[in-house]
């Protein structure tokens, strides 16, 4: 019989699925726009181009791309808002009544979806970052086209140049799309957990048990406890903005600690299959490897399941005995034998990492 806890971390999968296809989504319609603006180029001919006709070409861009990111990219972003507050709200609300037998206060999602949009994420709203995407996009094209036609640049060369500049563009739109989502149905959770503070008294973190995790920022908060207003409950290390949202691509998830339940549960963990070595956590591109039946036949990972008990340090720890060349992927080949070898842990790798030292704004 499924536990709580099994429930929401199956929960956070789906949702980590979810903020994908509205990635997928955002992206296709960008890949139209970016489709338009290369064929435009395809055809333009820079041979005759004059400063002027430059000018005129480069507005003529910069309107396209104007729609995408004014029009076409807010209104994906505000309707993957909607479904993703709707859709927590509602499952938290019947989960957790379906836990006590007995119907918990339930928010109003407008209000969530309105608050979420106000809120930061990672020191800007997501309407800002988008507005920032916009800049830079075009930013971008401008400065290829004018280089290129300053230089007086084969097209090929400018045209391979705008290739790359297609694909950071799409790997951009696809972050903010899924971090929004994670940010709405995030603060849906923490809404319908901090009205029912009279069965949930605090929520426990959650950390995926793989290679692509953070390991001193989310690796380090696995299984921690806090309280409703967040502080931490035996130990040290602060909620910060919370599971999927502490940073970029957070797939952190947050399980409610019920009064008088202990949590149990299971999770599936991505270990170093037989095969592993130094290097195979990315692929030829330099992206972190991703979880694969090709990787999985080929030795690279092997997937198993895990307790509730076993936390990510001492998950990585006993990854560290049975193939090194998997944590040092992840720590580095130093910090990987010092930990290994028991000489340090991951709070304080943590703490010796410079993001983790804060400074002064005077030092700035």
């Amino acid at each position: 019989m499924s536990t709580l806890a099994d429930k929401y971390v199956r929960r956070g999968i789906t949702l980590l699925r979810a903020s994908e296809g509205d990635a997928n989504d955002a992206a296709k319609l960008l890949d139209k726009v970016n489709s338009k603006i290369a064929e435009k180029i395809r055809l333009m001919n820079f041979d005759t181009l004059t400063k002027r006709g430059l000018a005129a070409f480069l507005k003529e861009l910069d309107s396209q791309l104007e729609v995408y990111y004014t029009k076409e990219l807010p209104e994906e972003l505000r309707l993957s808002a909607i479904e993703a507050v709707k859709s927590e709200v509602d499952w938290n609300v019947k989960t957790l009544t379906g836990e006590q037998a007995k119907i918990v206060s339930i928010p109003k999602n407008l209000e969530i979806v309105k608050r979420t949009a106000s809120k930061t994420y990672q020191g800007k709203r997501i309407s800002t970052w988008v507005k920032r995407e916009f800049a830079n996009h075009s930013d971008q094209v401008n400065s290829i086209l004018t280089d290129g036609f300053v230089q007086s640049l084969p097209k090929s060369e400018i045209e391979d140049k705008i290739a790359r500049l297609v694909g950071r563009s799409r790997r951009d739109v696809r972050t903010i799309v899924r971090s929004s989502f994670m940010h709405n149905a995030t603060e849906a959770k923490e809404t319908v957990f901090n009205l029912n503070k009279d069965i949930v008294e605090g929520a426990v973190w959650v950390s995926i048990l793989d290679n692509r995790t953070t390991p001193l920022l989310c690796g380090v908060r696995d299984g921690k406890l806090y309280d409703n207003e967040r502080n931490p409950v035996g130990h040290t290390l602060s909620w910060e903005s919370g599971p999927g949202r502490l940073h970029w691509n957070c797939r952190s998830m947050s399980i409610p600690k019920l009064v008088d339940v202990p949590l149990s549960g299971t999770r599936a963990s991505v270990d170093a299959g037989d095969d592993y070595v130094s290097g195979d956590n990315t692929t030829r591109t330099g992206r972190v490897r991703k979880l694969s039946k090709s990787a999985t036949e080929k030795g690279t990972y092997k997937v198993e399941e895990k307790t509730l008990k076993t936390k990510y340090e001492g998950w990585l720890k006993a990854q560290s005995k049975t193939n090194i060349a998997f944590v040092s992927d992840i720590l580095g080949k130093k910090n990987a034998r010092l930990f290994r070898d028991g000489k340090v842990s991951l709070l304080e790798l943590g703490l010796e990492s410079p993001v983790a030292r804060p400074l002064n704004r005077n030092s700035l």
